[in-house]
Formats: structure tokens, sequence, C-alpha cells
């Protein structure tokens, strides 16, 4: 054995024998590494056995709280961490059988990776004594895959079940709760994930505040690291050096309780020490953007709207708004993690090198503000920001108060109403049944407002033990605080509204409630004083469509500012549910924080170009006072979202210009090494061009395009009423299925078995990709159906087979319940039915609670209002990059056609005049002209829907040459895409097989698409 590299952990390496394959199992614990030599000729399970037994050694060595020990396993490609800990009830001397090992982490080594691997390796065996402090690094320590983080989480549920009952931790966790809902919309389908979601937000809090305390004190301390945690966490630290508000009462307050801090104090030591080994002098990046990405949401982010912006986009973008010197007030009003206002400090104190360090910090306290309705993201904000200021925050000769704030910058909470009393305007804050009314006066002045409530909560804890205080001792206090008072016409009724507020926090004091309400009705005023008071506004509002809003308060107050207020939303119900809420985010932001000439630049999701819903933004049909100015097109840079994105310029102008109106537009390209880096390495890899943009039509549609279009509203297409889309056949796992004996059609009163479909239930979404359904079934319920990947440009695919509760009486279709079923005599399918409808009730969404299953099924009318005795017909695809469209006999189906939604249809009295439809759908003509139209994926183009419906090409017309022309191009088309796709090296996926087809009927659609040019 060899001993090496002083002040990293031990590791014991054991080679293992599995196979062909040699695995190693490492761990590393203490001061020094201890490295076989030998390679021990062992199974997977006997290492494992000896790395229990020599960690249990380890164990009873140094004891059970002082060290943790990490392990790992590798074949040299694939990476595996492990953290060992003890079982629960283990006692006494530890044995091999008491360690368990859980898996934390796993890594693929590759080409493209190997740059962290090594900073992720080094991190882990071989750490230095100053690591460089990226969010990377910052990610690996303390992100969810760390021993740090399963360390903290393992302590705080045994502990937090316990704290819940009582009246303060349950008060913060309840009011924590109320805010997460106006976040995420609705907190159903996490109820049983709560309260590990807040364990995970206290977490990143206390880890936020250790991290300001290390950047501060340059890691340096003059007494133990647990007395470090217990002067950090309680707020003492912070208030000893002039930071009145980065530890309050707010929701994460129940880790200073006794038995919390006493349990916590080993996890708080160990942190401490791992945040000492940073170069604390350097912290140049939003640390907690990673972490933050990883435990703030218990669901898919798209759900959330939650795309975070990375560090070189920030970076740009204030250098595009801020001015090269000087100062100008500046809002983020969604916040996140506070990447943006990092970008901001960083770019003030740059541009503003002269002056004191106290003129700067004042400055940057007085132009920087953030707000953000996350509970955890003000926290985490805030942390940024101390971060950013770095050594200015030493200049501080009195209590400051960072600007960030805890609150909804598109409404006031639903604990704050405005009223009037008299003719005097108020604001009104609830505490349990009682509200306490406060002058808009107070409420208006941001400074004195939180000099106040400050004060306030000081009287009335004194208040709340003896009953001695009264409305002279808040005034003389409050005079000792602050100047702001002094002389003022309206002192005595503010001094009553602030004396009516501490007598209420003091009996909720005495009843152990009080805990969190100081906190909130400091931060929830904050949009009201706010008001006017910015030059600069910038941000990444939510990305979330108003139909993910579950709240209906909140989705009523949506729609009062979308449509009353600013006039911004569709007309259209349909198109209303898909507007994005951060386009009534924007034109609140602007209107309402906005000082005059006031500008806002955000990242917006792409399809605010082109989406039928965002057209009063780009045709200046709002009633807000402001006018789009510029753009920058991020479509090619990768990677970057999850989705195509943009950025739009907004100027605050009473002239919102005519829509004609041509806009400076950048298209950005280029491939980032990775996403998060820096404008300093960013601008390496990226190109920009400068563009002219326009508004473009194509029938009533219109879209901001930097492309040719028509300048003036059209007409649409002679086709477009005859177009509808199929029936919401899903969730599809009920529906589609495969069926055995069955070969040609099958007979109506015969009984076959089917089974879901193994493809579909693979692909499906939660919470249908655990159904699957078996069973009975009468040829009578047996169709089939065409899914996007069946259609290809002039043929189908074999379509898929169904099974659905319809039947054919009198040329006209019904669905029929369980219940109906078994009344006809249909008793095998009956029971396939009621299987669904039991599915349907235990995992529909709150949305579906009032449209049952067979509601879904026939959704306005789509599955009924279908002809079987229709026989020619047009499909073509609902999205995709390019338009995919197809003639079909239903007569030359084996099974009978339903149409599914994600195509559209329409039934034709002669075949040629399908077949000269399917020609123009086809054209390249028609699919270049809808490409501006289309909302953008990753991957290309997707929306189609009627767009193309809306290219004005003419009714088919038998006498017409060029029409026969292509009636029979159409024609040959259909029989070479048919031959093509039997051809071997026809692809297996969807994208490939058309573009196969394509390259096979190159010449004939060349032909085609020159006549298409020539009708249109």
């Amino acid at each position: 054995m060899t001993e090496f590299s002083q002040g990293v952990e031990k590791v014991v390496r054991v080679d293992t024998a599995e196979g062909e394959k040699r695995r190693r199992i490492d761990a590393y614990y203490g001061n020094a590494v201890i490295e076989f030599e030998n390679s021990l000729k062992v199974t997977g399970k006997e290492a494992e056995r000896q790395l229990r037994e020599y960690t249990s050694g380890l164990r009873a060595k140094e004891g059970t709280n002082r060290r943790h020990i990490v392990a790992i396993a590798s074949d040299g490609i694939l990476w595996k961490v492990y953290r060992t800990r003890l079982r629960e009830d283990f006692s006494g001397k530890p044995k091999p059988a008491d360690i368990i090992l859980e898996l934390t982490q796993e890594f693929s080594l590759s080409e493209k990776n190997l740059d962290f691997f090594w900073m992720w390796l080094t991190t882990l065996l071989f750490r230095p004594n100053s690591i460089e402090a990226t969010s990377e690094h910052f990610r690996v320590d303390f992100g969810d895959t760390s021993q740090a983080y399963h360390d903290c989480l393992q302590v705080m549920r045994k502990v937090w079940p316990s704290l819940k009952k009582e009246s303060e931790p349950n008060l913060a966790f309840q009011t924590w709760k109320k805010y997460l809902a106006v976040t995420y919309g609705s907190l159903e389908k996490i109820e049983g994930y709560l309260d590990e979601l807040f364990l995970k937000h206290t977490y990143l809090s206390s880890l936020a505040r250790l991290l300001i305390w290390a950047s501060l004190s340059k890691g340096k301390s003059s007494g133990s690291l647990r007395n470090v945690a217990k002067e950090v966490l309680s707020g003492e630290y912070f208030q000893a050096r002039n930071l009145a508000n980065l530890v309050e009462d707010d929701f994460f307050q129940w880790v200073r309780h006794e038995s919390a801090e006493n349990a916590l104090a080993p996890v708080w030591e160990r942190t401490i020490a791992q945040l000492q080994t940073y170069d604390l002098d350097h912290l140049r990046e939003d640390l907690f953007k990673g972490i933050y990405q990883d435990l703030i949401q218990p669901t898919d982010r798209h759900e959330l709207g939650e795309y975070y912006t990375p560090d070189w986009l920030c970076e740009r973008m204030v250098d595009e708004m801020l001015p090269a010197s000087g100062y100008v007030s500046v809002l983020d009003p969604t916040c996140g993690s506070g990447s943006f206002m990092r970008a901001t400090i960083d770019h003030f104190k740059k541009a503003n090198p002269k002056g004191s360090a106290k003129a700067q910090l004042d400055a940057i306290l007085e132009h920087v503000v953030g707000i953000d309705i996350h509970p955890l993201a003000a926290t985490i904000s805030r942390a940024t920001y101390v971060l950013a200021l770095g050594d200015l925050v030493n200049s501080a000769k009195r209590a400051i108060t960072i600007p960030v704030y805890l609150a909804d910058a598109l409404f006031l909470p639903t604990e704050v109403r405005q009223h009037t009393i008299g003719q005097k305007p108020m604001y009104g804050v609830k505490f349990g049944d009682k509200e306490v009314s406060m002058p808009e006066a107070l409420v208006k002045s941001s400074e004195l407002f939180d000099i106040s409530i400050s004060a306030c909560s000081r009287v009335a804890i004194d208040h709340a033990k003896e009953m001695k205080e009264t409305p002279q001792r808040l005034s003389r206090f409050l005079d000792q605080e602050t100047d702001l008072l002094k002389g003022r016409e309206d002192r005595e009724e503010i001094i009553v509204s602030l004396w009516e507020f501490t007598e209420e926090l003091a009996a909720l004091i005495r009843k152990r409630e009080d805990s969190i309400w100081a906190f909130i009705v400091r931060n929830s005023y904050k949009p009201s004083m706010l008001k006017g008071k910015f030059d600069i506004i910038l941000g990444n509002p939510p990305w979330l469509s108003y139909r993910y809003v579950k709240d209906p308060n909140y989705q009523a107050e949506i729609k009062k500012r979308a449509i009353k207020d600013y006039g911004i939303a569709p007309d259209q119900q349909k198109l209303f549910t898909q507007m994005e809420l951060a386009t009534v985010i924007l034109a609140h932001s602007i209107e309402w924080f906005g000082g005059p000439g006031a500008r806002l630049g955000f990242v917006m999701p792409r399809s605010i170009l082109s989406a039928d819903q965002h057209t009063k933004l780009r045709t200046r049909k709002y009633n807000a006072s402001f006018r789009l100015v510029s753009y920058w097109d991020l479509l090619d840079v990768e990677p970057l979202f999850s989705v195509p994105s943009c950025v739009l310029f907004i100027r605050k102008d009473s002239d919102r210009g005519d829509v004609s109106d041509r806009l400076p537009a950048v298209e950005w390209h280029g491939k980032l090494p990775a996403r998060d880096v820096p404008w300093k390495i960013a601008k390496m890899n990226l190109t920009t061009a400068a563009k002219q943009a326009r508004v473009i039509y194509l029938g009533s549609r219109d879209a901001l395009s930097t492309l040719g279009g028509k300048s003036t509203v059209g007409l649409s297409g002679p086709y477009n009423k005859d177009f509808r889309q199929g029936a919401s056949i899903l969730p599809r796992s009920f529906y589609f299925v495969s069926i055995k004996d069955l070969s040609g059609k099958p007979d109506p009163n015969r009984v076959y078995w089917a089974e879901t479909d193994s493809e579909q239930a693979e692909e499906a979404k939660k919470p249908w990709d655990t159904v699957r359904i078996s069973g009975k079934v009468e040829g009578r319920f047996i169709y089939c159906s065409v899914l996007a990947k069946q259609l290809m440009p002039f043929t189908l695919i074999e379509p898929a087979a169904i099974v659905v509760p319809v039947e054919e009486n009198g040329g006209k279709l019904s669905v029929y319940t369980s219940e109906e079923l078994r009344d006809k005599g249909s008793r095998e399918f009956a029971q396939w039915m009621r299987k669904v409808e039991d599915e349907w009730n235990e995992k529909r969404e709150d949305k579906a609670e009032k449209q049952n299953v067979y509601q879904r099924l026939d959704y306005q009318k789509e599955l009924t209002e279908q002809n079987l005795n229709d026989r020619h017909l047009v499909l073509y695809s609902t999205s995709g990059t390019n338009l995919a469209a197809a003639y079909v006999d239903r007569e030359k189906l084996t099974l009978r056609l339903l149409l599914d939604h994600k195509t559209y249809w329409a039934s034709f009295p002669s075949e040629n005049e399908a077949h000269y439809l399917a020609a123009i759908l086809n054209s390249e003509t028609v699919n270049e002209a809808i490409k501006p139209f289309q909302s953008m994926g990753l991957m290309g183009e997707r929306d189609i829907h009627k767009k193309v419906l809306d290219v004005p090409f003419p009714s088919y017309d038998k006498d017409n040459s060029t029409h026969r022309d292509l009636v029979q191009f159409a024609k040959d088309s259909a029989k070479a895409a048919n031959k093509a796709t039997r051809l071997p090296g026809f692809p297996g996926h969807i994208s490939g097989q058309r573009a196969f087809i394509r390259v096979q009927l190159e010449k004939i659609r060349a032909e085609m698409d020159r006549l298409v040019k020539s009708i249109i």
C-alpha cells in the first residue's frame, strides 16, 4: 500500500473480476489516500463485503458523526458514486452488515465531457486547497447527487416530522405552500412530495447563507465551525455586519429550533469545511443556478415555466441596455436565482470605478432591485446579490436591506387589498380573520415602510411578554430609527396604523403564530411601492401558458390584466388558453414599474414572433403604452433552452408606432462549449447578422419575420372550412391495440383478444405510462387510425389498429358507455371500457374533473361527426418541419378508418379533386410559404394546423389543364411513394422516412412544384 496527497480522503481500491469486465470500488476517508497495489480477484459482492468491512472499521474508529465515506465503482468509462450510511437500527460498534451503500451519481466518460470529468474527479478525490468557485463545482459539491445534500436531507427527514406539529414551523410551512401554489399553479399533483420539497428548499436556503458567510469572512473563523453555523443561520453574523434582511423569520427558520440545530450541527460543520476549500476571493458566477435548477422544481420544468438564463446572455443583455458609465434604476420582476442582478451589479462596478466603496454600495442598493414569487428564489437571489457586491458590503455604516423581495410582480397577494377609508386610499393586510389598514403614503415610501415594520416587530416582541408598550413608545422608537417620520402631516395617522399592526402581531406572538407575518408584510407591499420607479426592466419571465395556471382566482386576475387592463389577449377563447403568461408580465412590467421612456428587455419563447395567440403584441393592437423596438432571434444558438427563444426589446411610449414599421433584428448563430459560459467565452463562439424584420401575412395570420411575405391581410384559401382536425383518441393506451388472430377485415360478431399496443404504452406520458389493458373485444368495435408516424408524402404506412366504443346507426356514429354496451349485449368490450373508466377516474387531471372519458373521446364531436361513408379523403399532418399529405381511399383499407387529432382531414366527392389537394399540400412552394408562421422546436418548425389552408391556391377546376396535370402528378407520386416504403433502404424513423420518399420523388416534385407556383 502507498500513501499520497495530503489533505484528501482515504481511498481503498478493490479490483474485481466479473466475466470480461473489471470493476474497481473506491472509498475515500480521512486525511490520506491508501491504495492496494496488488489486485484482489474477488466477485463484485465480495468486493462490496470488503468495502463494508473496511468502512465499518473506520466508523468504529472515528465515530459515526465526525466523518463520512464515499465509494466509487468504475470500469474506466462508467463511474458510479455511492454514499455510505449506517442502518437505522444500528447500535454499538458498527459491523460490515451495518453499512448501506446508496447510489448517488453516475458518470459516463466520453470525448464530449472530458473537461468536466477531470473537474469532477479531482474535486471528488484530490481536492486542492483553493478550488475555483464555479457553478459546476458548486453543483458537484452541493447538488442533489452530493454527499452534503444527502447527509443534510437524511437528518432533516428525522427531525422535521415532530417540529411540523408545532405552531410556528407549521405556520411557516402552510404559508410557504400558499406562495408555492401561485408559482406552480396547483399543488395537488405533488401533495405527497411537499414535505420533501420543503426540506430541499430549507437546505438550499441554509447553504446560501453559509456561502455568504464564507465570502464575507474569506472562510476564516475565530471560533468553532459549529458556532459559525449557529451565528449564520440565526442571522447574528449578518446583523453584526449591517445586513438586515439576509436571515429573517421566513419559511425556513425552523432549522434554528434547538432539536434541529443540534441534529444538523455536524452537517453544517462539514458543509462549512467544504466551503473553506474554495477560492473565496473570486466569486464571479451565479453559483446557485445549477443546484437551484436541480432542487427547486417538483415536476417537469416546462410545466412550471422555469427556463433559467445562462450567464453569457444575462451579461450581453445588460451591456446592451445599461449605460457605459453612471447609474440607472434596474428591476428584474421575476429574478429567480438572481443572474440578471449579478450581471447588472458587475456592470455598475466596472462602469463606475471612481468614488468611495460606500458611495458605490449605496448607488447599487438604490438602483438594482429584484422581485420573485417563488418562496426560495428571494433567499437565493439575495445571496447572489451579496456575492456580487463582494467587499463593498464591508463599507456599510448602518443596517442595509438587500432590495430583493418575495412578492408577485403581477398582483398584490391575497393577504393584501386596496380600499379607501373616507376619501383616503388605504392598503389592508389580513392577520388570520382580522385586517390592519395602512395609509397609501406609508406603503408608497419603501424605506420608511421597511424600517417601520421592523420597528413594529421588535416592539411587538416586548409587548407580547409584558403588555407595557404604548403608541407613544413606538413613536419615540421610530424617531430613533429614522428621520423620515419627523415633520410629516400624516405622522399621527401612520403611528395609529402601525400601533394597530404592532398589537395584532403581539397577539400572534402570544399564540406562537407570529413567525412569518412581519416577513410577509415587508415583502408583499413592494410592487405597490415601486410603481413608475425604473429606467430599465430586464429578466426572463415564466414561460407558462394560461391553461397551466390552475388556481381559479389567479386565473381571473390574469384574465383581467390580459383583457381589461392591457388588451393584449387574443379574442378567441381557444387561443387565450395558449397565451403565454410571459406576455402579460411583459405588458404589466413596462406599464406599472417603468418610468417615462423606460426600456425593457425580456427573454421570451420564440413563439411570440409567430403564434396566433400573440398577434396583438406583434400588430400593436393592445391598450398599453409601449412599443416593440427590436429583437434578437436565438434560434440557431445551442445549447440554450429546451424550446427556441428570442429577446424582445420594448420602450415605454404612448405612440405605439405603425404595424408596417420595420424593426431591427439580430439573428444569432453558433455552438457554445457549454450552456452556462460567461460572455467572454460565448462571444468567441457566436456570430450575429443584423436584419430588418416586419409583420408579414398569410391570409389573416401574421408573423414578425426577416423573410419575405405579404404586407397586408389576405383571404384564406377556399378549402379552409372543409378540413377538420381528427378526434382526441386519448390516452392512447386505452384504445391503440395489437390484436391476435386478426387477418383481413374483422367479423363484427366474432370476439378477438386485444391488448394495449406496446409501442404506445412505452411512449405514454405520466400518469398514463402505467396503463396496460387486455381483454376480449367484439369485432364491430375494431377500427384503424392514422398517427403522424404513419402519414407520409402521398401515401400511408399501415394504419394502427384501435378499439373504440363507437357504432354506426343510420349513417351516424354514436359513442356508448360500458353500461350501454352491456345493455346492447356487447359484454366483452363493456368489460374493456369499464377498465378504461376506472383508469380515467383514478388518473385524470384537475381540468378533466368535469369531463368523463367518453366526452374526452368525442371532444367537440370530432369523432361522431366523422362519416364512414366518405370515400375520398385527404389527410395532412398537424405538425412537423415539413408538411406531409396523402390521398386515402377508405374502401381500400382493411379496417374502417377513424381520424385521430394528429391529422387534419377533408372528404371530397371526386378522387381527382382529392389528388389535386394532395399535390398542392405536398409542394415545396406551400411548405416554404408557411415557414415564418410555424412555431419552432429544437428540431425545427412544428405546428401546421390550418396555416397551410391560408395559402391562396384556387379551388379545383376539372376543365383547367394545369389542375389536371397536378392530379396526374399526384397519382404518379402516390404509386412511387408506396413503392418507396417497401425498398430495402427505407429508414425506421419518421423524419428519415419522409425525407427518403421526397428524395425518391425528387424529379416529379420539381415539375409539380413548378405548376403549383404558376397557380398561386
